[in-house]
């Protein structure tokens, strides 16, 4: 892909992280680092704090305690965040625009539309599409995201089928082979080669 290479961007480096939640505490002292082209798998039972710490790594949790560098990153929540009345091909046309993807220095909205397998949507409201479908809408948006280094994504092969997943695969392959790093929360084995995985509340 045309994309370029995101060469040695800043690593993620979390020291001495306390994060809770209602009065309890998830995670007491957490430190990692993270370089480009890695992938770090966090696992854990429900409620036990994967999403709060990517939240925090994207700046929308404040810690309790510790610090938090990241580099620019790309956030993938529970929620898609598709407007139900936009077609596929507005939802990322307008992504690919706001992220400035014309100008050569991200990827085109055909670019990631291609790799997730979306193209054959661009007509389709994305009320009328289902879960898988609709989690393949968002990842193609998420990797729109102009200059990010560091993808954050929260169970993101959850409503995905075999086929989706080996594109959520390749997708990240790529992503990481041009210098970008992930942190994914999961239940499930995303079939990654190569990855670090932390537990957490363990």
């Amino acid at each position: 892909m045309s994309t370029p290479d995101l060469h040695t961007p800043a690593g993620l480096r979390v020291e001495g992280l306390t994060l809770s939640r209602g009065g309890r505490v998830l995670v007491r002292e957490l430190s990692l680092t993270l370089q480009g082209g890695e992938a770090l798998v966090l696992t854990g039972a429900n409620g036990s704090g994967k999403t709060t710490l990517l939240r925090a790594m994207a700046g929308l949790v404040r810690p309790d305690e510790g610090m938090i560098t990241t580099p620019a990153c790309s956030y993938l929540g529970h929620a898609d965040g598709l407007k139900s009345s936009e077609t596929v091909l507005e939802a990322l046309r307008f992504w690919a625009a706001l992220e400035g993807a014309e100008d050569g220095t991200a990827r085109s909205f055909e670019e990631a539309a291609s790799a997730l397998g979306v193209r054959p949507l661009y007509l389709t409201r994305c009320q009328h599409l289902s879960a898988g479908q609709r989690r393949r809408v968002a990842l193609a948006r998420m990797a729109l995201k102009r200059g990010a280094s560091l993808w954050l994504m929260d169970e993101p092969a959850a409503p995905l089928d075999a086929e989706g997943k080996a594109l959520l695969a390749a997708l990240v392959a790529g992503f990481r082979a041009r210098g970008g790093m992930v942190v994914a929360a999961t239940h499930a084995d995303l079939g990654w080669s190569d990855v670090r995985r932390m537990e957490i509340g363990s």
